[in-house]
């Protein structure tokens, strides 16, 4: 509380102003948002052991997928029909597609930050765009919808971040599959852009 004497423009005292704070109200706010702030940054931390935690049980068991699938499509073995090769290897491409996707989840403390950075290296277009559609190749089938590829006149190879342009086209794809009418079809054109 602080008060004051007010004076005319005659220097004549005329009465006396009053401020009064509630201080109580102040200190009571400023500790609501200690423990807000206290909170928040507790709740960063759980996140970032959850996110290491779930690095590595989530990456163990898909890497034994991924290498014992090596195994057999590599025909360490036995031989392989020509349907098991096709089929372990769309197993092959979709758990190394999901690996990626565990990885960008994982990654998220750098998107947070901002410093996410693309990973550019040379990528086959044509493999690249076919291993997006193998993905997407069971689904179709049971919906009986059919895939196709037209590449004219693209390069063999581009610069890109392979595993960015890769979510980009199973996303697109497997949302094409997903709203197409039964008995339908699906075609992943590619040409260059003039």
């Amino acid at each position: 509380i602080s008060a004051s004497l007010t004076r005319d423009l005659g220097g004549r005292p005329i009465g006396f102003r009053g401020v009064a704070r509630d201080v109580t109200e102040h200190k009571r706010a400023e500790e609501e948002l200690k423990k807000s702030k206290e909170a928040a940054e507790k709740a960063n931390l759980a996140k970032t052991e959850f996110l290491a935690n779930m690095s590595h049980e989530l990456r163990t068991p898909l890497n034994h997928i991924i290498g014992f699938t090596e195994l057999v499509v590599d025909k360490q073995l036995g031989d392989l029909n020509d349907t098991q090769q096709e089929y372990l290897n769309d197993v092959l491409n979709s758990s190394k597609h999901l690996l990626s996707l565990i990885n960008d989840v994982l990654d998220l403390s750098k998107v947070e930050a901002g410093r996410q950075e693309l990973k550019t290296s040379e990528v086959t277009v044509h493999d690249l765009l076919a291993d997006s559609l193998a993905m997407v190749k069971e689904k179709a089938r049971q919906h009986r919808i059919e895939l196709s590829l037209d590449l004219d006149g693209i390069p063999e190879v581009i610069k890109a971040d392979e595993r960015k342009l890769k979510q980009v086209f199973y996303n697109l794809i497997s949302n094409a599959v997903k709203f197409t009418p039964e008995g339908g079809c699906v075609s992943l054109t590619a040409r260059m852009a003039s």
